[in-house]
């Protein structure tokens, strides 16, 4: 046996399922989600600890991991949503055109008696 006896296996999507692009026609992703070449069989500890990193020991996930990658592409993703739409509300010109300063009567002087 290729894990060992009583080794519980679970099959791996490589690369993760949220880092492929969706094709609307065929209905599935690119490469397809249950195509041979991309999946990967793994002990359950060791598909826990590609997924959440830490080897699997904790709940949080850690760097290099697949949720951790997938956190910072959202946090990302809204970042630059958020400096795109700042952007757009900043378009138009940078300057003001120069205005002219409003003339005003000056005070009349005060006549003599």
């Amino acid at each position: 046996m290729l894990f060992g006896e009583g080794a519980v296996v679970e099959y791996d999507h490589h690369p993760a399922l949220w880092l492929r692009p969706y094709d609307e026609p065929a209905g599935d992703f690119d490469p397809p989600q249950n195509s041979p070449e991309h999946i990967t069989a793994r002990t359950k500890a060791d598909h826990k600890a590609k997924t959440t990193g830490r080897k699997g020991e904790q709940k949080s996930t850690s760097y290099g991991s697949d949720a951790h990658e997938r956190a910072k592409m959202i946090r990302l993703e809204a970042a630059r949503a958020a400096l795109l739409e700042v952007e757009q509300r900043t378009a138009g010109p940078k300057w003001k055109p120069k205005r002219k300063i409003p003339s005003r009567p000056f005070p009349s002087r005060m006549k003599k008696r």
